[in-house]
């Protein structure tokens, strides 16, 4: 009875130091950005204009792609209609842009994670966009620049809930009355990203 009673505890004693040294490992370990080449995502943008008697809300998507565990380069499909106030009077503009953007993932060690089995991943990023405006300009053509920073979690391995905030500034461009337009907007994205 003695030598069962001894073998049990001396494989208990095993499982105990494996699920020790196992746990170990995890929180020693960092939580990156999923192991995939690329990734494409949909959301819902609520669009903020500065300057504009009328924001519209839109749908966004983009694609990109993993430059490394914790960068990545997306082109992202932005979306505009928006009623602006001028000295002139007020002035429906809109439009689309296409954006590239570089983002950085925050690689942070898991027992600093919220959540161990869905990692939080917060992010940061810049991008330079392009498009056309459909309003009383002198030239449709205009460009622009975007700031971005957000949080991800990690639903699982291929999928991905997104919460981003945009900060979007277009370069001068000129009305046909000679005043100058330059709109700028705050956006909070909601998407899902899914990492192939």
């Amino acid at each position: 009875m003695k030598k069962i009673l001894v073998i049990f505890c001396l494989l208990f004693l095993t499982a105990e130091v494996h699920a020790e040294v196992k746990y170990i490992a995890e929180i020693n370990s960092s939580t990156r950005a999923p192991s995939k080449t690329f990734y494409i995502y949909g959301g819902y943008d609520f669009h903020f204009a500065q300057n504009s008697s009328n924001s519209n809300d839109y749908l966004t998507v983009g694609f990109g792609i993993f430059l490394s565990d914790n960068t990545r380069m997306e082109i992202a499909y932005e979306n505009m209609n928006d009623k602006y106030r001028a000295s002139t009077g007020d002035f429906n503009a809109a439009g689309s842009f296409g954006f590239v953007n570089f983002i950085v993932d925050a690689i942070i060690p898991k027992e600093y994670q919220f959540f161990a089995e869905n990692p939080l991943v917060p992010f940061v990023g810049f991008g330079f966009g392009i498009g056309t405006v459909d309003a009383d300009l002198k030239n449709d053509l205009m460009y622009a620049y975007n700031f971005i920073g957000g949080v991800s979690l990690a639903m699982n391995e291929s999928l991905s809930l997104q919460i981003t905030y945009k900060y979007i500034k277009t370069l001068d461009a000129e009305l046909e009355t000679g005043a100058s337009f330059a709109p700028s907007s705050h956006n909070a994205l909601v998407a899902l990203r899914l990492n192939f």
